[in-house]
């Protein structure tokens, strides 16, 4: 079984809007170009920050509905364990 992981830091979601949005969005549908089985997405930005939710929550709104991935918020430390769990 192969599973892509894309891990997106506060440094990754900070900046535009847009932008965020859309270069996850891509990668995903490079990511599936792999024969990928599915793909974790973990977002380990500051949910304190007003702009840092709000383009969390619209990214995750984004691609809940897609296939074969699963999302997830943690706090940066915590990813380790994620991917520990899944890989």
């Amino acid at each position: 079984m192969k599973i892509g992981i894309q891990i997106h830091s506060y440094r990754d979601i900070e900046g535009k809007k847009e932008s965020f949005g859309s270069k996850v969005k891509r990668q995903i549908a490079e990511s599936f170009k792999h024969s990928l089985n599915g793909i974790i997405v973990i977002y380990c930005g500051d949910l304190s920050d007003p702009s840092q939710k709000d383009k969390i929550l619209r990214s995750i709104s984004e691609i809940s509905q897609m296939k074969n991935i699963r999302i997830e918020y943690v706090p940066p430390e915590k990813a380790v364990n994620i991917i520990k769990q899944n890989v």
